[in-house]
C-alpha cells in the first residue's frame, strides 16, 4: 500500500478519472416541514475537495443546486406559495421550483381511474 500511495502521489490523477463528479444537486423539501428553508440547507452542504485535486482544477467545487418545494395537497397550497417565495429570496429565483403532487382519490384511497392508468403507461 505504501508503494501505491507513493506512485499515485508522483503520477497524479488524469482528467478522465473525474467523470463521477456531481454536476448538479436537486434538493427537494416538503412545504409541510417545520422549517423547509433550514431543511434544504441541511440536505446539501458541499464538501471541499482535497487540496491536491482542487489545485489541479479537475473538480469544480461549485456544484449547481436546484431547490424544489413539494406541495402534497391542495390544503397546503398557501403554505407552499409562502415557502416558495422565501426560497426564491434565499437561493435565487432561477434555482427554485415548485411541484404540486396531488393524489386523486376515486372512492377508495389510492385508486386510479382507467384514464389515469392509460396515461401512466405512456411514461413507464
Amino acid at each position: 500500500l505504501a508503494w501505491r500511495s507513493s506512485y499515485l502521489g508522483l503520477v497524479g490523477p488524469s482528467e478522465h478519472e473525474f467523470f463521477h463528479h456531481p454536476l448538479a444537486a436537486i434538493i427537494v423539501v416538503s412545504c409541510t416541514e417545520e422549517d423547509p428553508i433550514a431543511r434544504a440547507k441541511d440536505l446539501y452542504s458541499p464538501l471541499a475537495p482535497p487540496p491536491s485535486l482542487a489545485a489541479q482544477s479537475y473538480i469544480d467545487p461549485n456544484v449547481t443546486c436546484h431547490y424544489v418545494v413539494l406541495c402534497p395537497s391542495p390544503a397546503h397550497q398557501q403554505r407552499a406559495e409562502a415557502v416558495f417565495k422565501t426560497m426564491k429570496k434565499e437561493f435565487g429565483s432561477n434555482a427554485c421550483h415548485a411541484l404540486r403532487v396531488y393524489c386523486k382519490e376515486n372512492g377508495s384511497a389510492g385508486s386510479m381511474e382507467r384514464d389515469d392508468r392509460a396515461r401512466l403507461k405512456n411514461f413507464v
